[in-house]
């Protein structure tokens, strides 16, 4: 089928591969890289996992510090509110290079997801982040999915203590059940 006609459901089986930019607030030049993206679920819970390689120096809280490699595995869970509407909370270990020393932390996080028509999908989720500074994340996805299993997507990953925004675009497979 070139053309879903299926309602879309949030989607937590899927791999994403993307166009990762971060983009330092501060007077610190940015850098790209492939981010790659990916979550499983069963029942009502989901592993997720994200990698990306762009190298940035952060300001704010960060101080002028490189980073760089981040590696990150989590486990969350969903709850229907609707067949287009879930609240979603998950917990994950972070790993990423700063400064050059491979230093590890978590994330907790919280939000929605949701299904705009038949087409389109998104999701809003802030939380909390201890990777050698603290910082508050909000994650705000937006995608469109013009066959069953592929999508298009933009997103952006705001972390205001550490002063820069990252902004994804890529290309999801999906929907294997």
């Amino acid at each position: 089928m070139v053309f879903s006609s299926a309602a879309v459901e949030p989607d937590y089986d899927y791999l994403e591969v993307t166009y990762y930019r971060p983009n330092p607030d501060y007077q610190f030049d940015d850098d790209s890289s492939v981010g790659v993206n990916g979550s499983l679920s069963v029942q009502r819970m989901f592993g997720f996992a994200h990698y990306s390689d762009a190298e940035i120096r952060v300001g704010g809280d960060g101080g002028g510090r490189m980073l760089g490699q981040w590696r990150e595995l989590g486990l969350g869970a969903y709850l229907p509110l609707t067949e287009r509407l879930h609240l979603v909370a998950a917990v994950s270990a972070q790993q990423a290079d700063i400064d050059g020393d491979a230093e590890q932390g978590w994330r907790l996080h919280a939000g929605a997801r949701g299904a705009l028509g038949n087409r389109w999908w998104w999701s809003l989720e802030a939380g909390y982040l201890d990777l050698e500074l603290s910082d508050h994340p909000l994650n705000a996805e937006l995608g469109f999915r013009p066959h069953d299993r592929l999508g298009v997507l933009f997103r952006i990953r705001d972390y205001a203590e550490w002063d820069f925004t990252a902004y994804e675009l890529g290309v999801r497979l999906s929907g294997w059940d």
